[in-house]
């Protein structure tokens, strides 16, 4: 039996596992933005911040190099507490130096809310680094509980200018998350078969099913 032809349209198939021969396509690309303005400021003022919660691993590098340049060492970020999205991300934030207080088992925002929902936060002020393309349920929920947060988008996320190769070749074509989906549609107007397509995470599974795909 011949291995399976698998195209993975995420940034980082490093921690996919799986059983085939595996191409890289990443469909979409992340842009930080200049540390300066509003992002400089509350970086520099992120002393005042008890927890900071991170839904993605590709947050945390920009965090550590924009909270250096404020001036802030790697001692005294570990004095925060941590929440991290998955182990993934947890994994990441050791390898920075950082211990995650509190992970989700459940990689979404939803999750999120439960963990937040689950701990003590009448003291906490959240710090709540992300992408400029994140979903709304986790400030939705701090709003209406009216904790202390403060938001900063880090990067956007945008399509990758790449060229599709012929699809027939492929037995499995991973989409890693929402951004992935549209970017692949927007290029093509439509989605590869229902036996073809892995989605990772209930949020993709849920945008793919938006373009007319079920995904089982």
């Amino acid at each position: 039996m011949r291995a399976k032809n698998i195209l993975y349209l995420g940034i980082d198939p490093s921690r996919y596992l799986h059983s085939g021969i595996l191409q890289h396509l990443p469909l979409i690309r992340t842009i930080p933005r200049p540390f300066q303005g509003e992002i400089k400021m509350q970086f520099e003022n992120s002393g005042r911040y008890t927890h900071v919660l991170f839904t993605s691993r590709t947050t945390i590098p920009l965090y550590l190099d924009f909270a250096s340049k404020a001036g802030f060492s790697l001692s005294m970020l570990q004095e925060k507490i941590y929440l991290s999205i998955g182990q993934s991300t947890t994994q990441r934030l050791e390898e920075a130096g950082l211990t995650a207080t509190y992970t989700t088992c459940v990689e979404t925002g939803e999750g999120i809310v439960s963990l937040l929902e689950s701990i003590p936060l009448s003291q906490a002020h959240l710090f709540f680094p992300r992408s400029a393309q994140g979903r709304s349920v986790i400030t939705h929920y701090l709003e209406k509980r009216e904790m202390p947060f403060t938001l900063v988008d880090l990067y956007d996320t945008e399509p990758n200018p790449v060229i599709l190769p012929d699809l027939e070749q492929f037995d499995e074509i991973v989409f890693t998350s929402p951004s992935t989906v549209h970017a692949f549609y927007a290029q093509t107007k439509k989605l590869p078969p229902l036996e073809k397509c892995v989605a990772l995470g209930p949020i993709t599974a849920s945008t793919l099913k938006e373009y007319s795909i079920t995904v089982p």
